[in-house]
C-alpha cells in the first residue's frame, strides 16, 4: 500500500474511532449536566431517581438493577433517540407497543396477537373469542346488574346500562389476517343473550347501529381507540331514543348537523410514543336552537374530575357514571337534562349511593367501553343491594 493511502486509511481509522467515542460518551456528559425529569409524558409513567448508596453488602446488588434503572431513564438524549428508534420501527410497518397492533391500511388497535398478551382486558383476545363465561359468572354478572336496577326502581329511580362498542367489534376485518376465531360465540353475545333472558334491565347494545352506519362514515378514529363524532352520534340517538321511552324528554331525539375540521384523537399513536397523527375532515356536531350549557363547577377542565352541566330550558335530572367514550357523548346527552352529572368512573356501590343522595337523579345511565363491560364481575357492588 502507497505511504500516502497508509496515511488516509490510518486518519479515516482514528476519525471513525474519534466519532465512535464521542456517540457513545455524548448520551453520558449530557446526562451529567441535564437537569433529570421524574415523569416521562410519552409513556405515561415515572422515571427512575438516583438510588441512595447501599449500606450493606447485602443491598450492594439492588443497587447495581437500580443504578441501571436509573441511567437507562436518565441517560442524555434518551427521548429523542427513542423517538428516532420508534418511527424507523413504525416505518417497518410493525408496532413500537406491544400495547398497539398495526392493521390493515394503517388501522391500529389496542392490544396485541400475542397469545399470553393479558393488559388492557386483552381487547384483541376477545375480539377472537377467547373467552367463555362459566354459567357461575354468568348468574353472577346478571344477579349484579340488576340488582342494581332493582335498587334504583325502589326508589322510582330509571337505570340504563350502555355498552361502548370495542372498535375491534365495529371494524373486525381491518385488524390483521390470520386472527382465528376460538369460539362461535363472543363473551359479549353471551352476556347481552343471559342478560335479556334473565333480567328486566334496559341494556342498550350500539355495535348493530354502529355496524349499519359504518357503511356510510368511518365511525372511529383510524389511530385512536373511540369513535368520532359521527359514530357517537349515532350512540346518542339510540341512547337519548331509550331514555325518552323512559322519562319524556322535552328535546325530541335526533341525529345533530355536523361539520368537519382537524383534531388529533390518536391516543394510540400516542401509546406507540409517536406524535398524535392529526385527522382532517373529522365531524363535530352544531347545537343551533338549543340551550347553552352551564359546567359546573367553573373551575374544572378536565372530563375527568366529576362535574355537572345545566340546561335551563330541559327537565329531569340524570347521573352518568362513565368513561373516555362517553367525552364525545357528552354534548348530546346533557342538552336533554335540566342536570346531568358526569361521574369518570366504574360504579361502586358507595359512589352510587353518594351521588342519589345529593343529585335525586331521574336516571342513573351507566356506560363503560365493552372490554371493560366483560369485567363487571370484579366489581364490590354486592349482590343482593338492601
Amino acid at each position: 500500500m502507497p505511504m500516502r493511502q497508509k496515511i488516509i486509511s490510518q486518519y479515516f481509522a482514528l476519525l471513525t474511532s474519534l466519532l465512535f467515542f464521542i456517540a457513545l460518551s455524548t448520551p453520558f456528559v449530557i446526562s451529567i449536566f441535564s437537569k433529570k425529569s421524574l415523569v416521562s409524558v410519552a409513556e405515561k409513567r415515572k422515571l427512575h431517581t438516583f438510588p441512595s448508596l447501599p449500606i450493606t453488602l447485602s443491598k450492594m446488588k439492588s443497587y447495581t438493577h437500580k443504578l441501571d434503572d436509573y441511567y437507562s431513564d436518565q441517560f442524555g438524549l434518551r427521548l429523542l433517540l427513542a423517538n428516532y428508534y420508534k418511527h424507523f420501527i413504525y416505518s417497518l410497518s410493525d408496532s413500537p407497543s406491544e400495547d398497539v397492533t398495526i392493521g390493515k391500511e394503517g388501522w391500529l388497535f389496542l392490544g396485541s396477537i400475542k397469545d399470553k398478551y393479558n393488559k388492557n382486558f386483552d381487547p384483541i383476545g376477545h375480539a377472537r373469542n377467547r373467552y367463555k363465561y362459566t354459567p357461575e359468572e354468568l348468574d353472577h354478572l346478571v344477579n349484579r346488574i340488576q340488582s342494581v336496577n332493582d335498587y334504583l326502581e325502589q326508589r322510582g329511580i330509571k337505570y340504563i346500562l350502555i355498552l361502548a362498542p370495542n372498535k375491534h367489534s365495529i371494524y373486525p376485518e381491518m385488524l390483521p389476517d390470520g386472527l382465528l376465531k376460538k369460539n362461535n360465540e363472543s363473551a359479549t353475545d353471551q352476556l347481552m343473550a343471559a342478560i335479556k333472558k334473565r333480567s328486566s334491565v334496559t341494556v342498550l347494545d350500539l355495535r348493530a347501529e354502529l355496524i349499519n352506519g359504518k357503511k356510510d362514515q368511518e365511525l372511529y378514529s383510524k389511530f385512536g381507540t373511540h369513535w368520532n363524532n359521527y359514530g357517537a352520534n349515532i350512540a346518542q340517538l339510540e341512547i337519548t331514543k331509550t331514555i325518552n321511552s323512559l322519562l319524556s324528554l322535552n328535546s325530541l331525539p335526533k341525529k345533530y348537523p355536523l361539520k368537519t375540521g382537524q383534531s388529533c384523537m390518536a391516543d394510540l399513536s400516542l401509546i406507540m410514543g409517536l406524535e398524535c397523527r392529526v385527522e382532517n375532515d373529522l365531524p363535530y356536531p352544531v347545537f343551533n336552537n338549543s340551550c347553552d350549557l352551564v359546567r359546573t363547577p367553573k373551575k374544572v377542565t378536565s372530563n375527568r374530575e366529576t362535574h355537572s352541566q345545566v340546561c335551563n330550558s330541559e327537565k329531569n335530572t340524570a347521573v352518568i357514571f362513565r368513561d373516555s367514550f362517553f367525552s364525545a357523548l357528552e354534548p348530546y346527552i346533557a342538552r336533554h337534562f335540566n342536570k346531568s352529572v358526569f361521574i369518570w368512573r366504574y360504579m361502586m356501590f358507595n359512589d352510587l349511593k353518594v351521588a342519589i343522595d345529593r343529585n335525586h337523579p331521574d336516571i342513573v345511565i351507566e356506560e363503560m367501553v365493552e372490554r371493560r363491560f366483560l369485567y363487571m364481575n370484579d366489581f364490590n357492588l354486592p349482590s343482593s343491594i338492601e
